[in-house]
Order: structure tokens, then C-alpha cells, then sequence
């Protein structure tokens, strides 16, 4: 770790096993923190456990996430990008955007999480492209029967627990797609 003073907030560089990177804490009480990470790694202890179950977004601080590199369990899921911001009925990640895969993904509503008493909630609003279908499908472990490129799908969808519970048989809204040839 090495911390070190700007005009208007400390840098702290970070490097272990977890993650590398600047984490930029800002005088202002109300203004963002900065995480510029190289890599950001996660481990699972438990399959199926939602990582952010017990956590109150309206709790955490105001963010500016970037990471080049973001594993888990030693599983690449490439490079992410977006602003969190807590509000009263839990928070969103803003201005996402999302590299890994064969996926791109570009929100600038990004995703709601919601949090009350007995559940979390979440709602995804944007855009998932996928260049060449038959690469993205093999990336994901499903055979590459299906073949195209350029994908777009158009979505806003929504599904329970926090935004890492994502899943495909969790999911309900609507999906518009098209593409250039397949």
C-alpha cells in the first residue's frame, strides 16, 4: 500500500493477491470515491450464495468503478465500468458498461437494487451486444449451435435478489433482438 496526498483527496495504491489498483478518497463527504483497479479478484465460499446478501445499499458510499480485469474463482469476466449511487429505496449502478465473454454491455440507467425488509430486487435497463454469437456461446460453456453476428439485445428486465443473481430461469421483462446475419 502507498497513500499519498492530492489538492483534494488521498490516493491509496493497493496491491495484493485481490486486486491492484488507485482508490482516490475525496475530501468532499459527498463526492464519489475513485476505484481505478488492474484487477479485481473474487472468491465464492458458498455456490449459490448471493455475495451481496446482508448488504444495505443505501448504506454504502457513492462510487466511480473501473476495473480492466474482474475474476471469480479464477473465471475471467473481463473488464467493468459504472457510478453507484445509493438512494433511499436501495441504490443503482450507473453509467455501466461491461467487456467479457463475447458480451458488451452499455446502460447509462444501468441496474436498480432494490433492498427491503425480506428480499432484494433488480432491474437492468440497456443494451447487450454480441459480436459473433457461436464465439459468445462457446465462452459460456453452451455448444455454438446457433450462429451470427452482430446481436443486439435490447432489454429491460428484472429478476429477485441483488445484481449479482442474475440468471437466466430468474429473469421476467421483455428482450428485443436483432441482428445483422445468422
Amino acid at each position: 500500500m502507498q497513500i499519498s496526498r492530492q489538492q483534494d483527496a488521498w490516493n491509496v495504491e493497493l496491491t495484493n493477491e485481490l486486486l491492484k489498483g488507485l482508490v482516490s478518497i475525496p475530501d468532499q463527504d459527498d463526492a464519489p470515491l475513485e476505484l481505478d483497479l488492474d484487477y479485481l479478484r473474487f472468491i465464492t465460499t458458498e455456490a449459490g450464495a448471493d455475495p451481496m446478501q446482508g448488504l444495505d445499499p443505501v448504506d454504502l458510499v457513492p462510487a466511480n468503478f473501473r476495473a480492466e480485469n474482474v475474476t471469480v474463482d479464477a473465471e475471467s469476466y473481463g473488464s467493468w465500468a459504472f457510478n453507484f449511487r445509493p438512494d433511499d429505496e436501495g441504490g443503482v449502478f450507473e453509467m455501466l458498461s461491461a467487456n467479457f465473454k463475447g458480451l458488451e454491455i452499455e446502460s447509462k440507467s444501468g441496474v436498480l437494487w432494490r433492498v427491503n425488509d425480506e428480499s432484494q430486487s433488480s432491474h437492468f435497463v440497456g443494451v447487450v451486444k454480441v459480436v459473433d454469437l457461436a464465439v459468445a456461446l462457446k465462452q459460456w460453456g453452451f455448444a455454438s449451435s446457433i450462429q451470427g453476428n452482430n446481436f443486439v439485445f435490447d432489454s429491460d428486465v428484472k429478476w429477485s435478489g441483488s445484481p449479482t443473481m442474475i440468471d437466466i430461469n430468474n429473469i421476467e421483462g421483455e428482450i428485443s433482438i436483432s441482428a445483422k446475419g445468422g
